[in-house]
């Protein structure tokens, strides 16, 4: 089994182990109110490819009422639009003393 530890020079420790389905681990954003993972410093770069089926615009053309519009969009987002994106950097915070550690370059 893989786990990780996080340890900080202040005490603050804690160890992520599958406790899941598989080989998940549970990481929420306050982890025992030890450690946190700011989402500010969570930086996604996003890459939107576009490829709309003619039945999509058509669909969207004949629309009449905003209720309809967004019924259309809704369902068919996923079958025209790709998002692919990247995680560049997590940091996590010690909640005891401060400290922080930034992981980059996945």
């Amino acid at each position: 089994m893989m786990k990780i530890l996080i340890n900080c020079s202040c005490g603050n420790e804690i160890e992520l182990t599958p406790k899941t389905w598989g080989k998940h681990s549970y990481f929420a954003n306050t982890v025992n109110g030890k450690f946190r993972v700011d989402q500010y410093h969570v930086e996604i770069n996003k890459d939107v490819t576009i490829s709309l089926e003619e039945s999509f615009i058509n669909d969207l053309t004949d629309a009449s009422e905003k209720q309809e519009v967004s019924q259309i969009l809704n369902n068919g987002l996923e079958d025209n639009f790709t998002i692919d994106t990247e995680l560049k950097e997590i940091r996590i915070d010690c909640m005891g003393c401060g400290e922080y550690i930034v992981l980059t370059e996945f």
